[in-house]
């Protein structure tokens, strides 16, 4: 009712004002995931290893990881799809944190696996630890912008060296 009575539409979508749009045509897939301009993968590295478990999951057949994996295709397609896919210049891909969520689900399954085995568990333990922290300082370090031109795969990589660092 508020955007009937302020617009005389029930229905607008503001962003096309913008010329901002999504096409569905040319989704930046795998920029989406590994690119050094917010790939998901690339600023919240642990987030590779749960995706991992969550297809293992899937493809075992695993209750409801199927479900968790179908919602998040079709968010990662509708996000890639965005003109602006890298989401501006913002660290760690924001889109997919409502999902953090479900991903919560293979994730504990992962560490279930990992901590019932002393010996191998203690080493992918602290292997898991070692990618929040990485996570962690990557986001301590962030400056405005990490967006490109300016920033590359070279500037991405002075600035996993910083974050390695003690």
């Amino acid at each position: 009712m508020y955007w009937k009575a302020q617009t005389g539409s029930w229905v607008v979508f503001t962003y096309g004002r913008k010329d901002e749009s999504f096409d569905f045509a040319d989704p930046h897939l795998i920029e989406t995931l590994l690119s050094f301009q917010n790939g998901w993968f690339i600023y919240t590295p642990l987030m590779l290893v749960v995706f991992g478990m969550l297809l293992w999951q899937a493809w075992n057949g695993t209750k409801d990881s199927r479900v968790i994996l179908t919602i998040w295709v079709v968010v990662w397609y509708v996000y890639s799809s965005w003109w602006c896919w890298w989401l501006g210049s913002a660290f760690g891909y924001r889109g997919f944190l409502e999902l953090y969520a479900l991903l919560a689900f293979p994730f504990a399954a992962l560490l279930d696996r990992v901590l019932k085995n002393r010996i191998h568990g203690s080493v992918a333990l602290v292997f898991l630890l070692l990618l929040v922290w990485l996570n962690v300082r990557l986001g301590h370090i962030y400056q405005h912008p990490w967006e490109a031109p300016e920033w590359n795969w070279s500037r991405l990589g002075e600035a996993y060296l910083k974050a390695l660092t003690f």
